[in-house]
């Protein structure tokens, strides 16, 4: 009998790209051509604020906003969900606790679910304590620059734990959610078409989300659009034609 597993991604998703659902699709794709794994659901769980302001300076979305992108992401989707506990909390409580409690909550409905959580490569040495006990997908699909990861997967305190690490090695072009901020901070809506759904793109321009300081410098040309967005206050947006 196959055994049945949860698979969790935990991440910023500021905002929340198709690369993101693709980890997750990968994921089950591979653990299911195993034949010995059943994939019966998959979660995101999106980082509290906390984290965000730890790893990047750039303005972030609220988690609000992020929650938000990420339920109209997975809208359509027939087995992906929302953990919206670890996002939501007044104090970040970690991902660590995010998916203990997770684990807690399928485990009164099926004791035997087993959740693996996904990682990227780069992510992999900040999860020892993880796979030294539990099993995890290793997603490498984009350069590593922090470190050399061949020579941190081979070591000595890594291979033993092989058993638990689900390598796979993805060629597919991917983005990151800096490149997208960027693009959508100079109103290139176009180029990030084929990265967000399109129900986050609508989101974006309805809320008038465009990543940019509110020190930050506006070069005119940088805009492709006629209508320029100078700024918003609580009850209007202030925009001007060229």
């Amino acid at each position: 009998m196959k055994k049945n597993v949860v698979l969790l991604l935990n991440g910023c998703f500021n905002p929340i790209h198709e690369n993101h659902l693709r980890l997750l699709e990968l994921s089950r794709k591979h653990l299911e051509s195993l034949d010995i794994y059943q994939v019966v659901g998959g979660y995101l769980s999106p980082s509290h604020d906390a984290s965000i302001e730890r790893k990047i300076s750039t303005t972030f979305l609220t988690w609000r906003d992020r929650l938000e992108m990420c339920r109209l992401a997975v809208g359509n989707s027939s087995w992906i969900l929302i953990d919206d506990w670890q996002i939501s909390q007044e104090k970040n409580p970690g991902a660590q606790q995010a998916k203990q409690r997770l684990n807690d909550i399928l485990r009164r409905r099926d004791s035997s679910i087993e959740i693996i959580s996904i990682c990227g490569g780069d992510a992999l040495p900040k999860l020892k304590s993880t796979f030294k006990k539990e099993k995890i997908v290793c997603i490498v699909n984009r350069p590593i620059v922090e470190f050399d990861f061949e020579e941190f997967y081979q070591s000595d305190q890594v291979k033993m734990f092989h058993e638990n690490i689900f390598l796979i090695r993805d060629d597919f072009p991917v983005c990151s959610s800096t490149w997208i901020r960027e693009q959508i901070s100079l109103n290139r809506f176009d180029l990030v078409e084929k990265h967000l759904h399109p129900a986050v793109i609508e989101y974006h321009q309805r809320r008038g989300i465009n990543y940019r300081s509110t020190d930050e410098t506006v070069i005119w040309a940088e805009f492709d659009s006629h209508e320029i967005e100078l700024g918003k206050g609580r009850c209007a947006i202030v925009r001007v034609n060229e």
